[in-house]
């Protein structure tokens, strides 16, 4: 990721998943391990997530949700 800088500075507001379906499982997985990886590895962020509660929560093992979109006959989906 070549915009790094860019995430050094700024806290996490909220928590942080990926809802991905079932037809881009593949490319949710890469983006969920480079996110761990990014989250793990950055030692500014590793500094500064030990003195400030706000970091609680930031890694995860996944970011992935479990989700599912069922399709009507009609070709309506419903999320559950």
């Amino acid at each position: 990721m070549a915009n790094d800088y860019v995430f050094n500075d700024t806290l996490p507001v909220a928590p942080l998943k990926i809802a991905a379906l079932e037809s881009c499982k593949e490319l949710a997985q890469k983006v969920n391990d480079h996110i761990i990886n990014f989250r793990r590895n950055d030692i500014e962020v590793l500094k500064k997530r030990q003195e400030n509660l706000q970091y609680r929560g930031y890694d995860a093992d996944s970011y992935l949700l479990k989700c599912k979109c069922p399709r009507f006959g009609s070709g309506e989906a419903k999320a559950p």
